[in-house]
């Protein structure tokens, strides 16, 4: 799961509801959720550019019945099982163990590996995004007017999504080794 930004000329109304001070621009983001072939499972938007992803996430209100999503670190310290992110950086706390560290702040064996095979789930939603980013609807700056009211971006996204789906169902990404030994690492 990932959310990704689309660039929009300079709406007319509302103008601070739209800017991004970390792309310096005004966008709308979407969210995409992908499954671990590659194909894309949901797609919501549009939303505010001064929405955060975890705000998207909160009112996404998405149906996993049980499902795990792969996270980047915009997600990290959510309260949600659901979710699983990456180890920001190395801490005095042992996740393990559950004491505090005497070392030096490095990262334990368990956090390495973890991150590494998070890495590597996640390249798959990265994957998408970079595919939706080829289209000029989706990797330019959108110029349409009034793009809260209007259709024709989720429209077009969708379909691209969907082109993606049957693209994908023929052409596959190379396989994951099963990673089922590895445990779910605890809330951090």
């Amino acid at each position: 799961m990932d959310v990704k930004a689309i660039f929009i000329s300079r709406p007319e109304k509302n103008q601070k509801k739209f800017y991004n001070g970390k792309y310096k621009a005004h966008i709308v983001k979407i969210q995409v959720v992908v499954n671990n072939k590659g194909i894309p499972m949901d797609i919501r938007g549009l939303y505010p550019g001064t929405k955060h992803d975890i705000t998207i996430w909160k009112h996404s209100a998405l149906d996993l019945e049980g499902s795990r999503l792969f996270a980047d670190n915009a997600y990290v310290g959510v309260p949600n099982s659901v979710l699983l992110t990456p180890f920001k950086h190395a801490s005095l706390y042992d996740s393990i163990n559950g004491k505090r560290r005497k070392t030096s702040l490095r990262f334990t064996r368990f956090e390495r590996q973890w991150n590494r095979v998070h890495r590597r789930w996640r390249s798959r939603v990265e994957h998408y995004i970079g595919f939706l980013s080829r289209f000029r609807i989706v990797g330019s700056k959108f110029r349409g007017k009034r793009i809260m009211e209007s259709d024709l971006l989720p429209s077009a996204i969708k379909i691209l999504s969907n082109l993606d789906a049957w693209y994908l169902s023929e052409h596959s990404f190379r396989p994951i080794p099963s990673v089922a030994w590895f445990p779910v690492p605890p809330s951090h």
